[in-house]
């Protein structure tokens, strides 16, 4: 095992140690994303890349383990492979990072419980080819500061221990924090639901969409109850099930549901359905 002493690592730009602590330290970094350079990982024997973090934000915290590659870097710089992974916050959580997943073997690993999704992404990289190992926050919309603590090299996988806290509701949300609009109760669940119910039939808010969201102003051909292709005057186009022109720009994969793995951080949750 090797440890890593944090307060002794080269800081990229927008990166400041803001105060040492036992086995860590508190880190602000700006909100372009920022974070440190990780030279032990060029020609460490070890696994894992382990430590503790605390997000001292009200909000999540994305970061990126990224990995340059000599040659590659002087012309564009950009990592030749990248983990990705998100934090809760205001909870300290551990998190693992497996220096295999660089043989590009998986692509969404699996995550210590309270850490979120870790998506690896990039082109393979042996050790020998990197120049620069850097772990940095993504860019945010303001500076962010979070606590580091027993950052190590090791062979061990580690175990998870979770904070004995209450930071989920009966309704999934963050109990600690308000805004506008947070369920505060059952009756202002069921208004709301009511509410949206009432909407259904108003349609779209333009008179010149259809009801899938196509424009009315270019019929393209007669509607076939599916959303298809079409050509016509030498252009393809998107049709929607009513047979008018359509454009798709935007998120994919939403719907209503709301479902999400807690296994492993059940007992943050302040309820649970009976399986």
């Amino acid at each position: 095992m090797q440890k890593i002493d944090l307060s002794q690592l080269r800081l990229t730009k927008g990166a400041t140690f803001q105060a040492g602590e036992e086995s860590g330290g508190v880190f602000r970094l700006s909100k372009e994303g920022a974070g440190f350079l990780l030279p032990q990982l060029l020609s460490c024997e070890e696994r894992y890349l382990t430590f503790r973090i605390e997000v001292l934000e009200e909000h999540s915290l994305a970061m990126n383990l990224l990995a340059y590659v000599r040659g590659e870097m002087e012309e564009v710089h950009n990592p030749a492979f990248t983990v990705r992974f998100g934090l809760l916050p205001g909870v300290e959580t551990a998190v693992c990072i497996d220096l295999h997943w660089m043989n590009v073997g998986e692509l969404f690993p699996e995550a210590l419980p309270g850490t979120l999704k870790i998506v690896c992404h990039g082109r393979r990289v042996a050790r020998e080819e990197i120049s620069e190992i850097v772990l940095s926050s993504m860019a945010a919309f303001q500076d962010v500061e979070c606590r580091i603590s027993d950052m190590v090299l090791t062979d061990a996988y580690p175990e998870q221990k979770l904070p004995d806290v209450k930071m989920i509701d009966r309704f999934g949300q963050l109990k600690w924090k308000n805004w506008t609009g947070k369920v505060n109760d059952d009756s202002d669940l069921k208004t709301r639901l009511e509410a949206q119910l009432a909407e259904r039939d108003e349609g779209y808010p333009f008179e010149d969409w259809s009801a899938y969201g196509g424009w009315k102003g270019k019929k393209l051909r007669e509607g076939t109850g599916y959303f298809s292709r079409c050509r016509q005057d030498g252009r393809w186009w998107l049709v929607d099930p009513g047979g008018y022109a359509y454009f798709s720009m935007g998120p994919d994969c939403v719907g209503v549901s709301g479902d999400c793995r807690i296994d492993g951080v059940e007992k943050w949750l302040d309820w649970l359905p009976d399986l």
